[in-house]
Parts: structure tokens; sequence; C-alpha cells
């Protein structure tokens, strides 16, 4: 299971919202088959990825544009999300 998985690698689940996992200033926010990570810099996600690929298998598909119907555009240091 994928939650089990992610607490061997010292993620704690959010207690407001079952579907947010978080570790070293990054987050994942995981939807059935669909997951986004986040982190304060590019270093802490690299470091992430890595770890988790140790024994998950994970697909990067690049910066996301859209996430269950939700549109996120960026601008400089801005990310504003609509529907």
């Amino acid at each position: 299971m994928l939650k089990d998985r992610l607490l061997a690698h010292d993620f704690q689940q959010s207690c407001i919202d079952l579907c947010r996992i978080g570790r070293d200033s990054c987050i994942l926010q995981v939807y059935t088959d669909d997951t986004l990570l986040f982190g304060r810099t590019q270093q802490a996600l690299t470091n992430v990825i890595t770890n988790l690929q140790t024994d998950l298998t994970l697909k990067d598909k690049g910066e996301v544009h859209d996430f269950l119907g939700i549109r996120i555009d960026r601008a400089a240091n801005t990310k504003l999300l609509s529907s």
C-alpha cells in the first residue's frame, strides 16, 4: 500500500487532509492514481524522489498545468488556481 511505503520513508500524514503526506519541506498530494509533489527547493524534491525510487516506480510528467479539474498558472513566484 502506498501509504505504508511513504510512512516507511519518514513521511507524515496530515490529520486534516488524509491525502496530504509530507517530509523534508516537501508535500505529496495523493488522489487515487494521481499524485503531486511540492517542495521548497529543487534539491529537496530531488532528494525525496531519489529516496522514493528505491522501492516505488515513479513517473515524472514535468510541471503540472491542471490537476483534478483545477488549472494551475504560473507567473514569477506566483501560482494561480482556477476551475
